[in-house]
């Protein structure tokens, strides 16, 4: 048995979640926009910028990139990784507040009627506002239903992470399947 890709499963595991089609949804690649929502299939240039403005790593694969700036400048937003999830919510000249969650550090994920929540413990949690992840609600897309697919891939991608840290031979977890 080979031994366990944390990279190729967490990139297989969210590539395979974004294109599926659940109870009747569109797919949450469907919210990507190419212009300030990319999903997957991120332009060189704006790849460039979120790295830069995100302080990201040369190993990290940047799975989905969303720009909340005004100029589309990717100086604020999400970004997540196959790492962990980079959120800046506002930059105002220099000064930005950039707030990291590794997946290792996240005992439980959830959502309440605006935010996802992200728990470190019982006590402490980071909110971040749904439409940091999406650009917005499409007459023909149920955008909570997105958010709550895609709330479930980051489940998924922490137990991948926990299975990483154990690193020994594993079978690959899918949305769909085991694979021996």
């Amino acid at each position: 048995m080979e031994r366990y890709d944390y990279d190729f499963h967490c990139m297989k595991l969210f590539e395979e979640g974004v294109r599926a089609h659940r109870y009747g949804d569109v797919s949450i690649i469907h919210q990507s926009n190419d212009a300030d929502c990319f999903i997957l299939d991120i332009p060189g240039k704006v790849e460039e910028m979120f790295r830069e403005n995100f302080k990201l790593r040369q190993d990290e694969i940047i799975l989905l990139a969303r720009d909340t700036s005004i100029w589309n400048n990717r100086t604020e937003g999400l970004v997540i990784t196959n790492r962990r999830i980079v959120y800046i919510p506002q930059c105002i000249g220099s000064n930005k507040n950039i707030y990291v969650i590794n997946y290792a550090d996240c005992q439980q994920i959830n959502t309440n009627t605006n935010s996802v929540l992200f728990w470190k413990n019982a006590e402490s949690y980071l909110a971040i506002p749904k439409s940091f992840f999406f650009k917005a609600r499409w007459k023909n897309y149920d955008f909570d239903r997105s958010i709550e697919q895609l709330t479930i891939l980051l489940k998924k991608m922490g137990e991948a992470h926990s299975l990483h840290n154990n690193a020994a031979p594993l079978a690959y977890i899918t949305n769909k399947y085991a694979e021996a």
